[in-house]
């Protein structure tokens, strides 16, 4: 008998997939077909640029109190599902704020609006699960965007790296961060926008949407992609296979 259900999610991972992958593709070739610009001779549209992230503001990473421009969190507990034990995402977030972005030649300002952070894992903390340990406080702290105490005061109490034996209810906490004075890579639609510091911004753009601000170098950008490319056609094939498979096997 054909399993319907079966066929159609495998038939919509596999189209996600596919999507997904051809989106990387689409980064990979621009990001290596365009040019690296400098700030003081920048063009309209479409822009690459290298160079340090300058602020004046900043935020506060909320785990390692790490002054940055943008953060990303995710808090994990490992978790029974039925006969088998897995780690599961019960909390995430993010927030990032304007910058600039300098060269040796100047510095421009920078909306990261829409902008697809590429950025690896920064810090990663482990907590042991202990009676009474409760997730509520912590979740309503980060989405009040007030974490800024301590974690102990929390009940929070972190330790830094991986945890040896993994038991349930024990919890993972992640930061990805980009810090003031980090090397920057930035892709982007350069505009002109009155009431912009100096009336020029890089920004999403409209007709190209593409546009990613990561801290690592293009080189291991580029890998990074390629993995992520690789990845989604992979997950889209197996999927469809596996829908293709069903749809036979149910026809016998």
């Amino acid at each position: 008998m054909v399993d319907v259900m079966l066929i159609g999610a495998g038939l919509g991972i596999g189209g996600v997939g596919f999507f997904a992958g051809f989106k990387k593709m689409k980064q990979y070739k621009l990001i290596n077909d365009i040019p690296r610009s400098k700030v003081r001779s920048l063009a309209m549209g479409l822009v690459e640029i290298h160079g340090k992230v300058s602020a004046k503001n900043t935020l506060i990473s909320p785990f390692s109190k790490t002054p940055c421009i943008y953060y990303k969190y995710e808090i994990k507990e490992y978790q029974r599902s039925g006969k088998s034990s897995r780690w599961v995402t019960i909390n995430s977030g993010e927030e990032h704020i304007p910058f600039w972005a300098k060269d040796e030649t100047g510095q421009i300002y920078v909306n990261p609006d829409g902008a697809e952070f590429n950025i690896p894992l920064s810090k990663k903390y482990s907590q042991k699960a202990k009676f009474g340990m409760q997730i509520g406080p912590i979740i309503l702290a980060l989405r009040k965007k007030n974490l800024t105490q301590q974690p102990e005061s929390l009940g929070l109490k972190l330790v830094e790296g991986r945890m040896g034996f993994v038991g349930i209810g024990d919890r993972i906490y992640q930061e990805h961060y980009i810090k003031p004075e980090e090397d920057l890579f930035v892709m982007g639609t350069a505009a002109n926008v009155p009431g912009a510091p100096e009336k020029v911004m890089i920004r999403k753009g409209g007709n190209e949407p593409t546009y990613i601000i990561s801290n690592k170098s293009e080189a291991v950008l580029l890998k990074r992609i390629k993995w992520q490319m690789f990845g989604a056609f992979g997950i889209g094939i197996g999927a469809i296979v596996m829908a293709v498979y069903e749809m036979l096997v149910g026809f016998e």
